[in-house]
Parts: structure tokens; C-alpha cells; sequence
């Protein structure tokens, strides 16, 4: 007759005893993968070379510490590293290759469904120049990939950028690159609730409470998720969408925001934005001057990569030293694992040509950022892609600098990186 109470107590045994070593697997897998992402971050590994130091460094801890400890135990393991019983240490060095060998081939095909990563295309991606000035387009892609030369940018296919700029003063489009292309669009997704809110509340939907007026400021302000997600309960998510098609913004899908925060369904194009941020600048939409007021509201801690920190003056004082100075932005940053965006509506002057608004919109997207899997440290690349962003930034406005005013003055180039 089969004990039961035999039988469990012999599975409680084996999985106390299989457990440590499980775990301690599953650690050093998601330490492997963590340094292999952080390297994919400055040198665009092959997958074969990024599988191939995923499985060494993982049969090497099995060959160096799993199977050692399993078959010595841990006071054996600790004397032999200090030298102790060698030729003891080299046989089971031996045999924990061959088990490191199995066990590769057996994780293979599980690392693949767990880290579910699609291979992007190495494809070259088109650079599509619709409107914009060849010149200064050029400049850019010239920056850009001189970022990928030095290893501080990843390939196309995998890391690519989107800008839209916008002279509202001529209604010259000077920059678009890749500006019809769907992304991930991050917080600058709020940008479309918030204006849904408004058309909202003039249609008698919602009433303008100073709760809502509060939601709306720390949405935009201060990027609240919690805030963006009650004033999508709020507005609707079927009538948020709906909006935006009728705004002719085709490609912005939106969606409510995940514990977390990683908004990777929330998709846009910088045309999108650069659309409907000219809208509300405009007065086109209701609610539009309120809008500017939250869009140009001072947010401690929350920097803008359109002029903040860039070699873009800012003072009035600098449009007689300088021949012109950035007065107001108004404007939405976006940042997610895989995203680094930022658009809005820039109010410029200009030496003799008085104000100049143009809207300004540069996003960069690892595309191989997945909602369980991020490409990488944050605290690493995000940083890094911002400085990338100013860089640009500066690029449009100087372009605009150079044509409207009537001071020649170039700004010393930030941090050696400027487009120029």
C-alpha cells in the first residue's frame, strides 16, 4: 500500500534540498543578463554573442560553485578555495563542464519563451525628409551616427529617432525625421488626455472642480500616473481615443498606465504630437489657453530637454548679447524604459524678427524594450538619450537663431556633442 505521508515527506526533502541551487540560478541568470544588457547599452551585440556569454557565464557558476558545493558540500567548497584536495577540485571540475554542457542545451529553448525578445531588423531605415531642410537633416543624421560610431547609440532597427520641428512663424516645417512613424510615446501620451479632458468638459461631460484642475497640473507637471489614470476614468478611454482620431492623430493609440509605469502600449508619432501641441497653442482646441497654462507651469525637478541645460539662452538680457533667448516652453517630457521623448511648443524672439514659436518634438525608442524585459539600465541610457535630445534641441533652434535674427552669434558647442 503506497504511504502517503512517505511520499511527501520524501518530495519535501528533495525540494529543500533543489531549492538553494534553483535559486541560486536563477540569480546568477538575472545578474548575467543584467551585464550582458548593460554592455548591449555601448556595443550592439549579435545574438549569437550575447546568447553565447549568457550560457558560458551561467555553465561557468554551475561549473564553479553548483556542482562543487553539491557534491563536496559548502565547508569543502570554502577549504578548497584556499588550495585544499586539488586533484579533487579538477575531477569535478570535469564533470560539471559536461553537466554545464546539458544544461545550456536544456535552458536554451526556456530562455528564449521566458525572455520572449524579438530579434529587431538590421535593416537600414529609411530617413524620410518630407518637408524639412535637407541641411540641417543632414547634420543630424550625422550626429546621430557618429553617437553609433563612438558606441553611444545603438543600430538602427533598434534604437531609432523621430523629430518633428515646426516654424510656426512661416509655417515652415524644417525638420522631420521619421515623423510619421508609430512608437512608444510615454508620458507625452498626457498631452492627448489632458486635451480630451478639456473637449470634455465643454461638452458638459465634466465640470471644471478643483480636483480635476489638481490632476490635470500634477499629470503634466509632475508626470502623475495616478493622476493621468483618474482623469482617464474620468473622460473615458473609448472617448479619449476618439478625440484623437478626430484630430487627425492617427498614429496615438491610448491607454491606461500600468503598475509601474511602463506605458509600452501607449503609442504616438512625433507628427502627432507636433499637431496637437500646434492646435493648443493655436487655440484651436477648448481649453486651449488653460492648457498653456499647465503645459508652461514651473515643475521643480522636472527638467525639459528642449532648453533646459543646453547652451540655448533664456534670459531677455541675452537678446541683445546674444541675438536671441528662449522665453516659454510649453511642453511634455516622456521618459519609460525604452523611451526618452520630449514635445512642445517653444516661444522664441529673435534680433529684429520678434517672437518665433515653433514646436519641437525629438523621441528615441529602444525597440527592443518588451513589457517583461528592459533593454538595460535606465539610469544609464535614459540619461544619456537626453543629452541627445538637447543636443538636437539646440540644433533646431540655432537653425532658427541663424535665420531670423539679425545678431551672427553661434553658441559654444554642448558638451562636444552639438549638431554642427
Amino acid at each position: 500500500m503506497v504511504n502517503l505521508k512517505t511520499i511527501g515527506k520524501r518530495i519535501g526533502r528533495g525540494v529543500v534540498s533543489v531549492a538553494p541551487y534553483a535559486l541560486a540560478n536563477a540569480g546568477a541568470a538575472f545578474v548575467a543578463d543584467s551585464g550582458i544588457d548593460s554592455i548591449n547599452q555601448v556595443v550592439d551585440l549579435p545574438q549569437v554573442v550575447d546568447d553565447t556569454l549568457f550560457y558560458s557565464s551561467l555553465g561557468l557558476f554551475n561549473l564553479g560553485v553548483v556542482y562543487p558545493i553539491a557534491t563536496e558540500g559548502l565547508g569543502n567548497f570554502v577549504r578548497n578555495i584556499f588550495g585544499r584536495n586539488t586533484n579533487v577540485i579538477g575531477r569535478n571540475r570535469l564533470k560539471a563542464g559536461l553537466l554545464a554542457g546539458l544544461t545550456a542545451l536544456v535552458v536554451s529553448g526556456g530562455r528564449e519563451a521566458f525572455e520572449n525578445i524579438d530579434v529587431p531588423s538590421n535593416e537600414e531605415q529609411v530617413i524620410r525628409n518630407l518637408q524639412g531642410n535637407p541641411e540641417l537633416e543632414g547634420r543630424i543624421q550625422n550626429y546621430i551616427d557618429n553617437l553609433r560610431g563612438r558606441g553611444l547609440a545603438r543600430a538602427r532597427g533598434v534604437e531609432d529617432y523621430s523629430i518633428y520641428m515646426k516654424d510656426l512663424k512661416s509655417d515652415e516645417i524644417f525638420v522631420e525625421v521619421n515623423s510619421d512613424r508609430q512608437q512608444m510615446g510615454a508620458s507625452t501620451l498626457k498631452l492627448a488626455v489632458l486635451a480630451a479632458g478639456f473637449e470634455s468638459i465643454h461638452e458638459r461631460r465634466l465640470v471644471y472642480t478643483s480636483e480635476i484642475k489638481s490632476d490635470m497640473e500634477a499629470m503634466i507637471c509632475r508626470s502623475n500616473n495616478n493622476a493621468t489614470n483618474r482623469m482617464i476614468n474620468r473622460v473615458g478611454l473609448d472617448d479619449i481615443n476618439n478625440f484623437v482620431k478626430e484630430q487627425g492623430l492617427y498614429q496615438t493609440v491610448v491607454h491606461s498606465i500600468p503598475a509601474g509605469g511602463r506605458t509600452l502600449d501607449n503609442k504616438t508619432s512625433a507628427k502627432d504630437l507636433g499637431n496637437l501641441l500646434e492646435s493648443i497653442y493655436e487655440g484651436r482646441l477648448h481649453g486651449s489657453d488653460e492648457m498653456k497654462r499647465i503645459l508652461a507651469m514651473d515643475c521643480s525637478g522636472h527638467s525639459d530637454r528642449l532648453v533646459d541645460n543646453t547652451c540655448i539662452p533664456i534670459k531677455q538680457a541675452d537678446l541683445r548679447k546674444t541675438g536671441g533667448f528662449v522665453d516659454e516652453v510649453y511642453g511634455k517630457t516622456g521618459t519609460t524604459y525604452g523611451v526618452n521623448a520630449n514635445a512642445g511648443v517653444v516661444e522664441a524672439e529673435f534680433l529684429g524678427s520678434g517672437l518665433v514659436p515653433y514646436v519641437a518634438v525629438i523621441m528615441v525608442e529602444d525597440r527592443s524594450a518588451k513589457r517583461d524585459k528592459s533593454r538595460g539600465s535606465y539610469g544609464i541610457w535614459g540619461p544619456r538619450k537626453s543629452e541627445t535630445l538637447r543636443s538636437i534641441a539646440e540644433a533646431g533652434y540655432w537653425h532658427l537663431h541663424e535665420k531670423y535674427s539679425k545678431k551672427d552669434f553661434k553658441c559654444s558647442d554642448h558638451n562636444g556633442v552639438h549638431p554642427k
